[in-house]
Parts: structure tokens; sequence; C-alpha cells
């Protein structure tokens, strides 16, 4: 079972900003359970301040079961491991960074507009989608990821409500796993 913690920040609509009690102070705690099946099915169920999130793949149907949306088959890659590795042979590098102490080079990756309209779905639209990898100049391996998602979601008869999420993820302890080095902490 792997661990997230997950802060609170404000709610921003065309007519007020909705300031998060505590943001600054307290940050959720949770969980979530990964498993993973070859060739290409996995299942994630993640549990944070009282909700749950599952999603899940049976290698060719990516699903996901929120509480603002329900069940729904989901667009786009997944979890699966080849597509997420090859979405940075896009990318442009932005500069330079220290990350854990170690130099980073930054690769950032923007969505394609279309790519977004295509993701969007039923209430929530995808405004932007940004990822920014941090790999390190010794190994050239994969150290931090930044992930960054903009959405409008607007219900029948009231203001849009702007839900910028961002997760930050970091990667360590490699090893080699059948010739391939994988991370094992994080």
């Amino acid at each position: 079972m792997g661990k997230v913690r997950m802060l609170a920040s404000d709610i921003e609509t065309a007519t007020k900003v909705i300031k998060s009690r505590n943001s600054s102070k307290a940050a959720e705690s949770g969980g979530f359970v990964l498993w993973q099946m070859n060739p290409d099915m996995w299942y994630v169920e993640l549990a944070l301040g009282g909700s749950k999130i599952h999603a899940g793949c049976n290698g060719k149907l990516v699903w996901r079961h929120t509480l603002w949306l329900g069940p729904h088959v989901t667009k786009g890659p997944g979890l699966d491991p080849r597509t997420t590795a090859s979405m940075f042979t896009n990318a442009r590098c932005i500069g330079e960074k220290k990350i854990n102490g170690e130099d980073c080079f930054i690769l950032k990756l923007c969505a394609d507009p279309h790519i977004l309209k295509a993701r969007s779905e039923g209430l929530a639209e995808i405004i932007r989608h940004v990822l920014f990898g941090y790999f390190s100049q010794k190994t050239g391996l994969l150290v931090h990821l930044e992930d960054s998602h903009l959405t409008c979601i607007q219900s029948n008869g009231t203001n849009a409500a702007y839900w910028e999420t961002t997760i930050n993820s970091f990667l360590d302890d490699y090893r080699p796993v059948e010739g391939i080095m994988i991370a094992h902490s994080g």
C-alpha cells in the first residue's frame, strides 16, 4: 500500500473564490493500492478524506469511478508504462534544477488541445494538462514528476468551477528488474 497526502486549495468560479479552511495547515492523509497484471491489466484504489476513487483496465478498456462523475469509461492511456515512457519523446528541455541534491534537467510536455478535448467528458472539460519531468543528469532516470491539470466543471444552472490539481511524485531506489531500471521507492 502506498501513502498519499493532499493539501486543499481555493476553489474559483466565475463570480467568487471559495477559500479552503486550514488549507495551509492541514493535509489529508490517505493511501492507495495498485494491482498490475501483464499484459496491460491493472486496478488502483485511492482512499483519501473519507472518499474512494477506483480505476482499472482490463487490457482494452480503461475506466474509473469518482464521486463527481460516477463510473465511466476513461479516454487516454491510463497507466500503460510503455505509453507513459514514450510521452516525453515530444517534450522540450526548459532548464535545470537540483532535486534532492541531484542535478536534473527539466523536460516540459503540454497536452495537445485536440487531445484535451477528446479526454474531456460530461460536465468536466480539461483546459490544460502539463507534465514536468526532472531527469537525473548522472543516470538519465526520472527522479521527479510534476503533473498539473486545470479542469472546468459546470453543472446545469451553476457557475463554472475551475479545479486545478498538481501531483508531485518522487522516484528513487532504482534497481534492475529483468534488465529494466525500476523505481522501488518515492
